[in-house]
């Protein structure tokens, strides 16, 4: 306030966060005028404040501290009462044992109204001591002293507790080894392990003993079997917590039969305990596959063999030499821009396809690649592709392919480059770091430093999970000295190299405390990690090893033997008789029956191609489509078959574009054929000629009618009522909607009253009832039907001249109530509901199925959503179905334009039972494009599209809808015109007298724009809207007005489009 002048403008410091969701737009500058006057207020005040300004008495505490105690680990708080309350001039400081407390994230003050107070997160036992408030003011100063005492937590050794207080834990212990080294005894199992005998294939199984001492954290447990250490794995887990030890085996098999000892080693000695036992093997299990479909293809596979064995004159098992050195038709293309965490893919061609003794391997810089869960490698049918999931810096290098046969060897080489993220940094820090970051470009830029006393010191080791199973958190932290050196430099190395920072690593360093976190840890982690330290009186380091095991192999031995052993001599039948079908010469291909040309088709129809191939059992044959000679792309709505000698083409929903001649090529060693056949579109008419609304037609149809025979149609209304089609019985389970109709005549009778009967009495009107009558159309419908509402249900129709009843019987069938279900009656509104609480009733009644249910299927759209055209203003509505319909896991997006759609009051989705729908209200022309919808679950994904076209409101109607009043007022102005032709002349240009005034509004108010001009009685005068140098758009949302030398612009509502 004491600078009335505008202030430079200084580029405010940024915290580079998650760009948000919605733009908050920033305010606009105030005009001048405004500015001059509010600085001129602030002047004004400022004067004001400085003739009135108080004096105020020395501070003193009218509530002094309080001593605090608490439990390490707890929030400490302070609190005192101070006065006077209003000085401006108070400052606070607090001190802990004579040295001023530093701000940080752990620490927080408070001064307002008199109270002052300090808050001290997760409070150790070195916070203790004497802590000091010191209140200054102009007028003196004063003091309150209190006493924190922090009572230290027990030495308990438990998973469940956070590694910090592990930490703490672990500093501790190593403190009072050193006096008590002397007294820890020797372990003593007080309770040794027991044999458990002979246990049954499958089954659990629990080793478990008591060790003295129990609270010996020095103490080591090994577990051996027959005299080797025991991998876990995730059927064998171990516990060691308070003396207590267990082994627990799930899933028992023959091969864990044996001794198990178990060894507990400390400083002092160690101890054994041993025990055994036996696994009886199951009787129960199957020789065969169980299934009769295999039972019947087995037999009738042997029966296939035995006959063309009975064929075979030739009974030496040759396999066919490669005659080709293998040769790449394409190479392996460089991957140079691959993104850290992104997927590398590498894939060729490779002749010749059919010669199953062709090897292919792939190096990465002459060295194998090592197979691993993230790289996958393909080799099938002359392709060949190399895929590494998750790229690290380690990936980069030169990967090539190497394809050998008897006949020579071939290589196609690759590179790949990795772009490492630009904000990685930033991914690395926690919260907490990037305030204390901010907190220190705050301090530098006050111009405060603090003297360091003290080169970097680490108060305890650097420890942490030095040995983790590959896919589990590495976790290492540390105290260092001093910690509130601002200028401290922490740095992280792995086996001599600078450690980068990415999503996966995190380090953390905050008043002291330094920690790295290793997420998700992999092999090649395995290594010395180092942390330097270093300040301008020195540096110190500190080293730790971290060993990442690889997961337990995956255990190779079967189940079931005898169905290997059957699998295993099908398999070897199977090589017998398709080397005896190799050596067999096949024929070159014939096509048996060829492609037909179909009848011509509309827009959207389906279309299918077939045909019939020989020889049958060709591995070496090739089968090929083209459209027009070229090679046909297959894809979602194009779909080929080729299954033992049947050959089809099916194509989905065709367009004019589809049209043309289709080819079928078949190929193999000895030849080749080919087949063709047209297709024909018929293209629709873009004008749709036919109605959608029969019944509206109808009643078109019956207006015309009635002006042109009014005198027939007068004399046939005079007839009594009579019903051309009755009403009809109907029984229907509880719940359904039941709809009953009839047809009345005569048509024209304004004077039939129709009334609806149930059992002779009249029908109860309400919102299930729901009685219509139109035209010569008659019915009822009766939503979610009782039993109650079974019975007879009677139409009668009365005119002048009769009357006629129709009569219907309903029957509702009653659904019995479940047990596991309360009595209550559940009203439906809807079939839809009602199904959906039948399934929730299915899924309480047997738990035994909920537990088995699981997601057994990827989704897939059984049906799509439709593209459609709307004008500005109008509902958009787009619907789909989707299997599965019941799965709980399942989620489903909508975006525009590959971007998600903002959820607001203007769009609604909706997910119910297998239907997904998206409705728009009152449609923008911004919501025009391609709209996805996206399905996902566990199993996979599915995506279909469709389009919105926005037709704007862009025009004016001018045409008149009251062609006689326009005639009137053509020749009204045609006589005034010569009237007023000498009084109607321009006297001088336009000028504005008022301006119009800058505008500022939320999204969605109302805005106004208005100015004044002159001349006023100008016939002539044109005025036009502009913005941003371009006509305005007409539209319904906006409105002008000039009359009387007075012009305004009218907003019913903004958008973020219309600023300018």
């Amino acid at each position: 306030d004491a600078h009335p002048e505008k202030p430079k403008e200084k580029t405010p410091l940024q915290l580079n966060l998650p760009y948000p969701s919605r733009i908050i737009e920033p305010e606009k500058e105030a005009e001048p005028e405004v500015i001059y006057l509010k600085h001129v207020e602030r002047q004004a005040q400022q004067q004001k404040r400085e003739e009135i300004t108080n004096k105020y008495a020395a501070p003193q505490f009218m509530t002094p501290l309080m001593n605090v105690s608490v439990n390490e680990g707890d929030r400490s708080h302070f609190e005192a009462k101070v006065g006077p309350v209003g000085d401006p001039s108070m400052v606070v400081e607090w001190y802990c044992n004579g040295t001023l407390i530093p701000a940080s994230s752990r620490v927080t003050t408070a001064c307002q109204f008199g109270f002052v107070s300090m808050d001290m997160l997760s409070t150790t036992s070195s916070d203790a001591g004497e802590y000091t408030c010191v209140v200054k003011s102009e007028a003196g100063n004063d003091k309150s002293h209190c006493t924190l005492t922090v009572v230290a937590k027990k030495e308990i050794e438990s998973e469940m507790h956070s590694q910090s207080l592990r930490m703490v834990q672990e500093s501790q212990q190593s403190q009072q080894v050193i006096v008590q080294e002397e007294i820890v005894p020797a372990p003593k199992f007080t309770r040794p392990l027991a044999n458990l005998g002979e246990r049954i294939e499958g089954s659990s199984i629990k080793l478990e003993g008591q060790i003295n001492p129990s609270s010996d954290s020095s103490m080591k447990i090994e577990w051996y079997k027959d005299g080797q250490p025991i991998t876990a794995s995730s059927r064998i887990g171990t516990i060691f917590s308070f003396g207590y030890v267990s082994l627990n085996i799930s899933d028992l098999r023959a091969e864990d039969a044996g001794t198990y000892t178990c060894r507990a080693i400390n400083k002092s000695g160690e101890d054994r305990s041993q025990a055994s036992f036996s696994v009886k093997a199951s009787t129960s299990m199957t020789a065969s596959t169980g299934l009769e479909e295999q039972r019947a293809y087995i037999q009738k596979t042997e029966q296939l063999e035995m006959y063309q064995a009975s064929k075979m004159t030739k009974s030496e098992m040759t396999i066919e030499q490669p005659t080709q050195a293998p040769e790449f038709k394409t190479n392996i293309k460089d991957q140079l821009e691959v993104k850290e965490g992104g997927f590398a893919h590498f894939e060729a061609r490779l002749e010749p396809m059919g010669d199953h003794t062709m090897k292919v391997e792939w190096m990465k810089d002459g060295k194998a690649v090592e197979a691993s869960s993230r790289t996958t490698s393909f080799f099938n049918f002359g392709y060949v592709a190399l895929t590494v999931k998750q790229v690290a810096h380690h990936d980069q290098g030169t990967y090539s392919c190497i394809a050998t046969n008897a006949c020579g060897r071939t290589e196609t080489k690759a590179q790949l480059r990795m772009i490492s993220k630009a904000d990685a940094e930033f991914q690395s820090k926690s919260w907490e770091s990037i305030q204390k970051m901010e907190t220190k470009k705050v301090e530098s830029s006050m111009e405060f430093h603090q003297e360091v006393t003290s080169s970097p010191k680490f108060v305890s080791a650097l420890k942490g999970t030095s040995v983790v199973v590959e896919g589990q958190k590495a976790h290492f932290e540390c105290r260092v000295e001093p910690q509130n050196d601002p200028k401290m430099q922490i740095q992280w190395y792995f086996n001599g190299q600078v450690l980068s920072a990415s999503s996966r690593i995190q380090t953390f360093h905050d008043f002291g405390y330094v920690a790295i976190d290793i997420n998700e840890a992999r092999q090649e982690d395995s290594g010395t990690y180092t942390l330097v330290a270093t300040n301008i009186l020195g540096t110190e380091k500190a080293e730790v090893k971290l060993n990442v095991n690889a997961h337990a192999q995956v255990d190779f031995s079967t189940l079931h033997s005898t169905a290997v052993q059957q699998t295993a001599k099908f398999e070897t039948k199977q090589e017998v008789r398709q080397e005896f079908e190799e050596v067999a010469a096949h024929g070159p291909p014939v096509f048996k029956t060829t492609l037909v040309s179909p009848e011509p088709v509309t827009d959207g129809k389906n279309i299918h191609l077939e045909g019939r191939l020989e020889p049958i059992g060709d591995p070496s044959m090739k089968v090929e489509w083209f459209f027009n000679g070229r090679p046909l792309t297959i894809g979602s709505r194009f779909k080929t078959y080729n299954d033992f000698g049947f050959i089809a083409l099916d194509i989905l929903g065709v367009t004019t574009l589809d049209q043309g001649q289709y080819t079928c090529r078949a190929s193999n060693k000895l030849g080749e054929a080919s087949t063709q056949a047209n297709v024909q579109v018929l293209a629709k008419s873009s004008v749709i000629t036919e109605t959608e609304h029969e019944s509206a037609m109808q009643q078109i149809s019956y207006l015309e009618k009635e002006k042109v025979k009014l005198v027939s149609e007068e004399e046939a209304v005079k007839a009594a009522p009579s019903f051309t089609k009755a009403l009809k019985n109907i029984e229907a389970p509880e719940g359904q909607n039941i709809h009953m109709e009839a047809r009345l005549s005569p048509t024209g009778d304004s004077t039939m009253r129709v009334e609806w009967t149930f059992n002779g009495k009249p029908l109860k009107s309400g919102h299930r009832f729901r009685p219509a009558y139109d035209f010569d159309y008659v019915a009822l419908d009766v939503l979610s039907v009782y039993p109650e509402d079974s019975g007879v249900y009677t139409c009668h129709a009365r005119n002048a001249y009769g009357e006629a009843v129709s009569s219907a019987t309903i029957k509702i069938i009653g659904i019995p109530q479940s047990n596991s279900v309360g009595q209550a009656q559940v009203v439906s509104e809807s079939r839809t509901e009602m199904s959906q609480f039948a399934y929730l009733e299915k899924k309480t009644s047997g738990r035994a199925e909920f537990q088995e249910e699981t997601t057994t299927q990827a989704p897939v759209f059984t049906s799509s959503p439709k593209s459609s055209e709307v004008k500005e203003g109008q509902k958009a509505h787009f619907e789909a179905r989707i299997i599965p319909v019941s799965d709980p896991t399942l989620k489903v997006e909508w975006m525009l334009n590959g971007q998600p759609i903002k959820l607001g009051s203007r769009f609604r989705e909706g997910h119910d039972f297998g239907f997904v729908s998206l409705d728009i209200s009152h449609v923008l022309p911004e919501d025009a494009g391609q709209y996805t919808c996206r399905a996902t679950n566990n199993l996979g994904q599915a995506v279909c599209s469709c389009n919105l076209t926005v037709k704007a409101n862009q025009t004016i109607v001018k045409e008149t809808i009251h062609e006689s009043a326009l005639q009137q007022i053509n020749y009204l102005e045609s006589q005034r015109s010569t009237q007023t032709q000498e009084e109607g002349l321009t006297t001088q240009a336009p000028v504005f007298t008022a301006n119009m005034r800058d505008v500022q509004v939320a999204e969605g108010v109302p805005a106004h724009f208005e100015a004044k001009l002159v001349p006023i009685g100008d016939p002539k005068l044109k005025v036009e809207w502009l913005k941003d140098g371009h006509p305005i758009e007409a539209s319904n949302r906006m409105s002008t007005l000039h009359d009387f030398g007075f012009v305004a612009l009218d907003l019913k509502y903004t958008r973020p489009s219309d600023s300018g």
